[in-house]
């Protein structure tokens, strides 16, 4: 197992979330889908969120990394479609399920999903050169 490739992917992450949901490429997009105003949100509980999402990242990295050992990948090809249909089979799917039963917009699920395979398949190619 790589700490070091495994921490390195949940920073990878949390900056690509961070640029994301700004209001330089898709925040301003995503908070009128979802209905927020960041400048109206509970500090504590933004902040309670952003912990939650460094811990859910270090599960999924190390997750993936134990996958990655397992299915000995060796290739930058086999890390990315690992990441790829890892994220296609559970990631992808669950945020389209749960939008689709909440009713919410199929931009919010594009904007969400396509977050959670541009992190996954950076955690891949990390993990990849890092294991």
């Amino acid at each position: 197992m790589s700490i070091g490739g495994i921490l390195l992917s949940v920073i990878a992450f949390m900056i690509i979330g961070s640029f994301w949901y700004s209001g330089a490429f898709l925040g301003k997009v995503w908070q009128k889908l979802v209905k927020l105003d960041f400048d109206k949100m509970d500090r504590e509980k933004m902040t309670a969120a952003f912990v939650s999402s460094a811990a859910a990242a270090f599960v999924m990295a190390s997750v993936l990394n134990y996958l990655m050992v397992e299915f000995e990948v060796s290739t930058t090809v086999q890390a990315l479609s690992l990441g790829g249909m890892l994220w296609l089979g559970f990631s992808g799917t669950s945020i389209f399920v749960n939008n689709m039963y909440q009713q919410k917009p199929l931009l919010l699920t594009l904007v969400d999903g396509g977050y959670q395979l541009a992190g996954i398949l950076t955690m891949s190619s990390i993990l990849y050169y890092l294991i």
